[in-house]
């Protein structure tokens, strides 16, 4: 009987086939992309209410400007620090922290494509929207930064401004 690994494993292996045309890479549960200065993630999280045969899981997404890392003094690896990060839930209306619970295939399957639908039609055109640090720092400047504090982003300008 299939159980949260292979939930697990089917998830990532369509999110993947859907990415890599985009050109993300795959490194366990974790997707990325580089363009220019920014790194794009994308990121199954499973929830600690998993349980043997039951996936409980999320969406993560985020970018990480290489440019503001460089002058950052932080001992964060690249591949974990981000300068903008949101939930898929904080893409749908209403902004819900959205979970999806798999127990059986019907349930992987609507989860998964559900999923896959929201990155590519959503997610993606926004991440995609930043081109650059330059993008961020203009958001960052209008008062916004997804999954930072206000303090930490106006260190994040102060920093680029030096």
């Amino acid at each position: 009987m299939p159980g949260l690994s292979d939930y697990k494993k089917t998830l990532t292996k369509k999110l993947f086939l859907m990415l890599k045309v985009h050109g993300f890479k795959k490194n366990g549960n974790n997707f990325h992309k580089e363009h220019n200065d920014l790194i794009y993630f994308i990121s199954v999280q499973s929830s600690q209410s998993s349980t043997h045969d039951t996936l409980k899981c999320t969406i993560n997404t985020g970018i990480t400007s290489k440019t503001l890392y460089g002058i950052e003094d932080t001992s964060i690896p690249e591949h974990l620090q981000r300068h903008y990060d949101k939930r898929i839930g904080w893409f749908l209306p209403g902004s819900p922290d959205k979970w999806w619970t798999i127990a059986n295939s019907t349930d992987e399957e609507k989860s998964s494509d559900e999923i896959a639908e929201t990155i590519e039609n959503i997610v993606l055109p926004e991440l995609f929207s930043f081109k650059n640090t330059d993008d961020l720092v203009e958001l960052w400047k209008k008062g916004f930064s997804p999954g930072l504090t206000d303090m930490t982003r106006r260190e994040y300008l102060t920093l680029l401004t030096k």
